[in-house]
């Protein structure tokens, strides 16, 4: 287990986390299906040696609570390489009843260690919505405003990121009128060695 103290207004209980097992399945498809993302990644590559999974537990009030949910891909193709050191952090979610926190700044900075000290990260790659997504005009689906940068955009950037690649079509958000709408992501990236060393 990887341990990270990041202190927080909100919180400041210890977060860290466990690498996944088959025996996660079930927690992992309930963090999937609550995120909205789906789950046939998870069934998918759940064992899959270069796309490994993690979960994130909270020490709240004395007990462990397992909050979250990451993971690192190693090997896709202008994504992540291990002859290149290149990690793709993937897959962070936090449960929303632990949102607001402070737990998703915590849980990235624990995905960056753990892929260096893991997995010999040299760079961090990561994707992540263009645009914020807005409810329509009828109230009945959601859409992009492409006017502005979407607030994980922002965060990110804020956190040492920089897009390298995009905006692309790349997330499934089906509309009335398109069942097979995407919406634009980027793909973003930061040196590893923008990170503290852990001794």
């Amino acid at each position: 287990m990887v341990d990270v103290s990041v202190a927080s207004d909100a919180a400041k209980a210890a977060l860290r986390f466990r690498l996944a097992t088959a025996a996660d399945l079930d927690l992992l498809v309930r963090f999937r299906r609550e995120c909205g993302w789906g789950e046939e990644r998870v069934r998918a590559n759940l064992g899959n040696p270069d796309y490994q999974m993690c979960i994130f537990i909270a020490s709240i009030d004395g007990t462990d609570v397992e909050v979250g949910m990451g993971g690192w891909i190693l090997e896709v193709p202008g994504w992540a390489s291990k002859a290149d050191g290149w990690v793709r952090l993937s897959a962070l979610f936090i449960s929303k009843k632990y949102q607001g926190l402070g737990y998703g700044g915590r849980a990235l900075d624990l995905l960056e260690r753990g892929a260096v000290d893991l997995f010999g990260a040299r760079v961090f790659t990561l994707d992540t919505s263009a645009h914020d997504r807005v409810v329509s005009a009828d109230g009945a689906e959601y859409d992009e405003d492409t006017s502005v940068e979407s607030r994980n955009v922002g965060w990110y950037k804020r956190r040492g990121y920089e897009v390298y690649n995009g905006p692309e079509p790349r997330f499934q958000l089906p509309a009335q009128a398109d069942k097979e709408r995407k919406i634009l992501a980027v793909d973003m990236k930061k040196p590893a060695s923008a990170v503290a060393v852990t001794a």
